[in-house]
């Protein structure tokens, strides 16, 4: 009779963490993964969500349109750039989107 060992393999998910409100249409977070890297003080700006998605801090369901924040720069620039967090999940009922 063979027995298998069973081996529990932790996963590692990146790391959100809110930072502060620079703006109406603005805030920073710090980022990190660690297979990846991480960004500390990255700026993120409001927009529509391009696509459906999982809020990166409460793990809500985004659907396309939903208003989000979104890092900052040019895309694919950062390796967290699809990540989006809801604008509910900061608490702002109705921050400008540029």
């Amino acid at each position: 009779m063979l027995r298998h060992r069973s081996y529990e393999v932790e996963q590692f998910y990146p790391a959100l963490r809110f930072v502060e409100r620079t703006a109406d249409s603005e805030a920073t977070f710090s980022w990190q993964d660690p297979a990846l890297g991480r960004m500390t003080d990255q700026r993120w700006k409001a927009g529509k969500a391009r696509y459906e998605g999982v809020c990166a801090l409460t793990g809500v369901s985004i659907r396309r349109g939903d208003r989000v924040f979104k890092p900052f720069g040019l895309r694919r620039e950062t390796p967290n750039h699809e990540q989006m967090v809801h604008v509910d999940a900061l608490g702002d009922p109705d921050p400008k989107i540029t």
